[in-house]
């Protein structure tokens, strides 16, 4: 497949904009921890398949043999299981966007596969989820979009677009009202870190329109005590989050090198098998696939 990255030219809610106008598959790499599944959400948010459902696919989840589809509300089916004694379960799907978590932890010929039968079956738009390079799965003729995901709190624009995102969701989410954000708070999540990154600006977002009364705007009161205390001013989290981003990345890149022999890694990482699974863990990686 031929790549296309926008990441280097635009912001990522630019990004967003781009390709859910399209209809190419994409590829997001960069932060990790639910940011990648946050963007591919608002791709088909702002898509014409919004109408359609968005499917998560957990390729890790169950091994090669034995993959997990969950669907929005979920709904839980064995991959084979549901191809060959649901068929009419995919016939709902049509349409969808899937986004396959940790797509490149199963190998080229099983993505292959997968990326084949839900294209042929639903007519769905593929997002990928991985490190920087996308493997050549499906068809080796189609395009797709790279978006490199930035650390959030180098971009205000990109702050803004996902906090009014997740206001407009978390409202209709619980059934409210909630106008905007006050004159005070806007500042104080343009200067926090934002260590977790998109899922603790959606978490907070949706903490504080819970708490609001309706009608009203996000004020600072409802808003949780890292924010309002100050403790944005700490930018070891910001250096700890790229130093992290950074060791992610390698790990991931040197595992698709291996075609994920744990060993093989080990060694070209220079470092033993128990320091590499001990940093699987810690990065939140699958140890084993």
């Amino acid at each position: 497949m031929e790549k296309f990255s926008i990441q280097q030219t635009y912001a990522l809610h630019e990004c967003i904009q781009i390709a859910s106008q399209t209809d190419v598959n994409v590829w997001v790499t960069g932060e990790r921890n639910g940011a990648r599944e946050l963007v591919a959400e608002a791709i088909h948010h702002f898509s014409p398949r919004r109408r359609h459902p968005f499917v998560v696919i957990e390729c890790n989840r169950l091994g090669e043999n034995n993959l997990h589809i969950e669907l929005t509300r979920p709904v839980n089916r064995n991959i084979s299981g549901l191809i060959h004694s649901h068929p009419e379960l995919l016939d709902n799907l049509k349409g969808c966007t899937v986004f396959l978590k940790y797509g490149a932890m199963i190998s080229q010929e099983t993505l292959s596969k997968l990326v084949t039968t839900l294209v042929e079956r639903t007519k769905a738009r593929i997002i990928f989820d991985g490190p920087a390079e996308a493997p050549a799965a499906g068809d080796a003729d189609n395009n797709y979009l790279l978006i490199r995901l930035p650390i959030l709190s180098h971009c205000e624009e990109d702050i803004l677009f996902f906090a009014h995102l997740f206001l407009k969701r978390a409202n209709h989410d619980f059934d409210k009202n909630i106008t905007g954000f006050s004159e005070e708070v806007i500042p104080m999540l343009l200067q926090y870190p934002w260590p977790g990154h998109l899922p603790e600006l959606r978490q907070m977002i949706r903490q504080a329109v819970f708490l609001t009364p309706d009608g009203e705007q996000i004020a600072t009161p409802v808003m949780p005590d890292e924010l309002r205390i100050g403790q944005h001013a700490n930018r070891a989290n910001v250096l700890k989050e790229v130093t992290n981003q950074a060791e992610y990345d390698l790990i991931m890149q040197t595992l698709q090198q291996t075609r994920y022999n744990k060993k093989q890694a080990a060694q070209l990482l220079k470092i033993s098998r128990k320091t590499l699974y001990s940093k699987l863990k810690k990065l939140s990686l699958p140890s084993s696939t």
